[in-house]
């Protein structure tokens, strides 16, 4: 089977991870085109993966909202230049992209793929929250990696097109990638029980909330290790003074391994307001680290019992569940099950 596969890059967060995931797994058994919005590949790609690109790096929002049609008149060339018949796309740029196209004439089949939460991702972004209720039911198919987005979909925006599949994860890699040893610099960290949090430090990851927790906890047992980096980390820093529990806060940046990190922390702390899919949440699980989450949209049901999530903003009780140390259960699923998965819906989309 021949699939396109669509992103707006494949440099940054969780969409690329996911699509590299994804595509290196189809690899095996199909020819894969995978075509970046702009020219940045960071990710780890097989080698019998073709790839290319139809702009260089746009830095504009404007060019990008301009740029729509004509990259929907580019992949329509692409997919009747190359005989295509199915396109998979990930995130907003890519999967308006996708179907626009169809609309000015191409034939194949389109499946877009919902990485985030709108009614919070496109909160302060009315025009393209308008594009998405109006496109994505043009789309053959719309996947969505969370209970919470189907939801909002189906319930709410009378989609009827939707299909849910969890994100997945290759786990012998990431087990291996914690076994391994921690740097000497980061060893007297780990003297107390470290208390874990990963991710960018902005508004939306909600360390705030986490600090002032942690402000709760008992001074003698317990350290916070942030790892990421972001725009609000000269406020934490000052935030952390402020609760007097600077000397107890580590921030380390970004890291290349995060497993290591994971495995040897005794609670993986989760602040977020908001997600498209928790992946250092589902990581955490898979290193079986106690965990402690707010209940934010979408992904943390999916993935925690009802019963230890906490409400946005409830330090009290997030300090709490931090104490009791609860390790869930695995939920997560195996990055071949998904790939298996979408195989399966490609196949009997492009057989009808």
């Amino acid at each position: 089977m021949h699939i396109v596969f669509l992103n707006d890059s494949m440099c940054g967060g969780g969409a690329e991870r996911a699509m590299a995931n994804i595509v290196n797994e189809l690899s095996k058994t199909n020819n894969i085109h995978l075509i970046s919005l702009e020219d940045s590949f960071c990710v780890n790609l097989n080698s019998n993966i073709t790839t290319s690109y139809f702009n260089k790096n746009i830095n504009s929002r404007v060019k990008k909202f301009f740029g729509l049609l004509i990259d929907a008149y580019k992949l329509k060339q692409f997919i009747k230049k190359n005989k295509q018949s199915v396109v998979v796309s990930f995130q907003y740029r890519s999967n308006f992209i996708n179907i626009i196209s169809k609309l000015i004439g191409s034939k194949h089949k389109s499946v877009v793929s919902e990485r985030n939460y709108p009614e919070k991702s496109l909160e302060y972004l009315p025009f393209f929250s308008f594009l998405l209720k109006k496109l994505y039911p043009l789309s053959d198919i719309v996947t969505c990696n969370a209970s919470d987005t189907k939801e909002l979909f189906t319930n709410k925006y009378g989609f009827s097109n939707v299909k849910l599949i969890f994100n997945g994860y290759n786990k012998k890699e990431i087990l291996r990638l914690a076994s391994m040893p921690l740097e000497d610099k980061y060893k007297s960290i780990f003297k107390k029980n470290v208390v874990l949090n990963i991710g960018r430090l902005t508004q939306q990851k909600g360390q705030a909330y986490l600090l002032e927790a942690f402000a709760l906890l008992d001074s003698e047992k317990y350290h916070l290790l942030l790892i990421g980096k972001g725009d609000l980390e000269k406020s934490l820093h000052e935030l952390a003074k402020k609760l007097k529990i600077e000397k107890r806060v580590f921030f380390v940046g970004y890291q290349e391994n995060p497993y290591v990190f994971i495995e040897k922390s005794k609670v993986f702390a989760f602040s977020s307001l908001y997600e498209g899919f928790p992946n250092a949440l589902a990581e955490a699980l898979i290193c079986k680290t106690a965990i402690a989450s707010f209940n934010f949209k979408s992904g943390a049901n999916d993935l925690i019992s009802k019963k230890n999530l906490v409400d946005i903003g409830d330090i009290t009780y997030l300090a709490r569940v931090i104490e009791e140390e609860i390790i869930e259960k695995d939920t997560t699923l195996n990055i071949y099950d998904v790939a298996n998965e979408y195989d399966l819906m490609l196949r009997q989309m492009i057989n009808k």
